[in-house]
Formats: C-alpha cells, sequence, structure tokens
C-alpha cells in the first residue's frame, strides 16, 4: 500500500486526537500531519504536498472557506473533506460551493471506520483523474509530436524546423558564428514513381531520409522540407565544413543501393550549400541554399553547389550583359570543358583533401 499524507485541521485537542485516530489506528501506511490554525495551516502547504485535507468547519481564527481557497491556490488537485459538529445546512452548502469534495458530520467522522471510507473514496476518485490528466497530458504530446514530425520519414517536418530554432538550450539554434545550410533534393525521382509507383518512391525517400539521419551531427537539424527535398541546419558551421559534409553525403547517397522488390535502386541528390551569420539566419539563408540546389540541378545534378556559385553565374551574366561578344563567358566554358570526367572528379577529391 502506498503511503498516504493526509492533513488534519483542528484546534481542539481532543477532538484532534479522536479524527486522527480514526483516520490512521490500523493503517500503518497513513501519515497523519495536523495543523491548529491558519498559520499553520499555509505554512503546512507550502513544506509538503497532501493526498487529503480534512478540516473542521470553524476554527478559533478562521473558518474553513478561507482555508479551502488557499488549497485550492497552493495545491488544485489535493481534495479536501469538513467535518463540523454543527447541523446547519448552510455549512454543508459553503463548505460545497468553495471546494470541498465532501462533508461528515463530526459524530459520524470519530465513529468506527466511516471517515476512512469516505476519504478511500476521495482517494480513488483523485486517483481516477490523475490518470485521466496523465492520458491526456501523453496524448497532447504525442499529437505535438506528430504535428512537428513528417508521418513517412520520421524526420522533423517545416514547423518542426521553426520550432527547433525557436527552442532554447540545447533545442535551439546557436546564434555564436556561422550556421549552415544544406538543401538536398533526389535526382530525377518522378522517374522513380513512374518505374517504381509510389511505394517505391516512399521506400526511396525513407532510404536517404535515414542515411541523412545517419551522417548528420548531434546539434544538427534535420527536416522534410517537401516532396523529394530535405534541408539540414548545421549550427556553428563554416562554409567549408559544410561542403565537405554535403559532398561526403552525396557520394555515400550516390553508392548504395535500394533494395525494391528484388531490383537494386542507385539514386542521387544534388546539394546546396549557403552560410550566413547565425545571427542573420532566417529565410533568406534557406533561400540561398535552395538557388544553389537548383544552380547544382541546371549543371548536370549529383553535385554539391554553394550560395556563391549563384552570385558568381549572376555577375556574369551583368557582365555579359555590357559585353555583347560575351569574352568572359567563352573562356570560363572553354576551361570547364577542357576538363574530362576523371579530372573533375580528381579535382573535386584534391580539394576536399587540401580543405
Amino acid at each position: 500500500m502506498q503511503p498516504v499524507r493526509i492533513l488534519l485541521v483542528e484546534d481542539d485537542p481532543g477532538h484532534q486526537y479522536l479524527l486522527g485516530l480514526a483516520m490512521s489506528s490500523g493503517r500503518p501506511f497513513v501519515n497523519v500531519s495536523a495543523a491548529r490554525n491558519r498559520d499553520e495551516f499555509a505554512s503546512a502547504i507550502a513544506r509538503q504536498d497532501f493526498d487529503c485535507v480534512v478540516t473542521d468547519y470553524n476554527l478559533l481564527d478562521c473558518t474553513a472557506d478561507e482555508l479551502l481557497c488557499m488549497l485550492k491556490k497552493a495545491q488544485p488537485h489535493c481534495p479536501a473533506i469538513v467535518v463540523s459538529g454543527s447541523d446547519d445546512q448552510a455549512v454543508v452548502v459553503r463548505s460545497m460551493r468553495n471546494g470541498s469534495v465532501d462533508f461528515v458530520h463530526k459524530d459520524d467522522a470519530v465513529e468506527g471506520d466511516r471517515l476512512w471510507e469516505r476519504i478511500k473514496l476521495v482517494l480513488a476518485d483523485r486517483r481516477r483523474q490523475r490518470n485521466e490528466r496523465r492520458q491526456t497530458e501523453r496524448r497532447i504530446k504525442r499529437l505535438s509530436e506528430l504535428a512537428l514530425t513528417d508521418p513517412l520519414t520520421g524526420l522533423a517536418n517545416r514547423r518542426g524546423l521553426t520550432e527547433s530554432l525557436a527552442g532554447t538550450g540545447r533545442r535551439g539554434l546557436d546564434r555564436r558564428g556561422e550556421a549552415t545550410v544544406v538543401m538536398l533534393d533526389i535526382d530525377h525521382f518522378k522517374r522513380v514513381n513512374d518505374a517504381y509507383g509510389h511505394p517505391g518512391g516512399d521506400q526511396a525517400l525513407r532510404a536517404v531520409a535515414a542515411c541523412i539521419q545517419d551522417c548528420a551531427d548531434r546539434r544538427d537539424t534535420v527536416c522534410r522540407w517537401g516532396g523529394e527535398e530535405f534541408l539540414v541546419l548545421k549550427p556553428a558551421c563554416g562554409l567549408a565544413r559544410g561542403v565537405r559534409w554535403a559532398e561526403r553525403l552525396r557520394h555515400r547517397i550516390a553508392t548504395e543501393r535500394i533494395n525494391l522488390d528484388g531490383r537494386l535502386l542507385a539514386i542521387t541528390v544534388s546539394a546546396g550549400v549557403a552560410t550566413v551569420d547565425a545571427l542573420d539566419f532566417g529565410e533568406d539563408a534557406i533561400q540561398r541554399a535552395d538557388d544553389a540546389l537548383y544552380f547544382a540541378k541546371r549543371h548536370g545534378r549529383n553535385r554539391c553547389c554553394t550560395a556563391e556559385f549563384v552570385d558568381f553565374e549572376r555577375l556574369l551574366s551583368a557582365a555579359n550583359a555590357t559585353d555583347p561578344v560575351g569574352r568572359l563567358e567563352r573562356l570560363l566554358t572553354r576551361a570547364q570543358d577542357g576538363l574530362g570526367p576523371t579530372q573533375r572528379e580528381h579535382l573535386v577529391d584534391h580539394s576536399l583533401r587540401v580543405g
């Protein structure tokens, strides 16, 4: 039997003894504390939580009405039983209106187990209410988690990302230094759905999500941005480190195979990387990473590009607008076309090693 803590409020020593005996006799698990007046009552409920309060209605310095109001503020879920030798029905009405869950005449309270039986009913009802509150809290928590989670991949969704950024401590964004955003998109995902149906596409999404989550650092925030797009927010991460991480992830996804009904599926992703001062992080940083992602897609897919590529392309377009011959663009194109696939791959690996 779990211990039961009862606070008895009674200013008459004889009645205090008899009521205490009626509640604890033969019940070693019942712990009765006593208070004689308003101040002792206030001190007791401030110092300790009780399972039930039993109070006389008329005390020397106050009535139970005042004590019930104090109890409701200090311990709102603690039930109270009022006992009184008065036969005035108005006492019963006032007690119930002010928060008492039961009323017992003092003659009945000190006779046999009558008071304890009423207390048992009150405690059982309190346990039921406590269990209902816990179940409600668990349901609310679960619904909140579902609202912040993508049901297919188990990653955070856009709302989950927003909640994470608004959090404090380990959940919040570290506003020191730089923050890097990596946007990823599965290449030619429509072909996967066309060839394997939506169940196959869902399996591919789950496999990519698991790979991203496995590669993410402990403090990273990973979310499914929508469709076949994913976003990774890396706090306290500069551009070089962010690009190296995105390139390793891209290479790992490209080398893995997904088993779809006995057929092995190879997929690739394109990635866009943008780095900003963490204090300035917002929608602009995400948009820059998204622009870099679509730059990677326009230039062949299965590659990682940074927002600086986009900035350079825009500068190049502006320069060509004033240079009809386009000498700079042709020079850069010729230099890029002069590199074969092996040379370009070597250049990427070499750059990563140097980094």
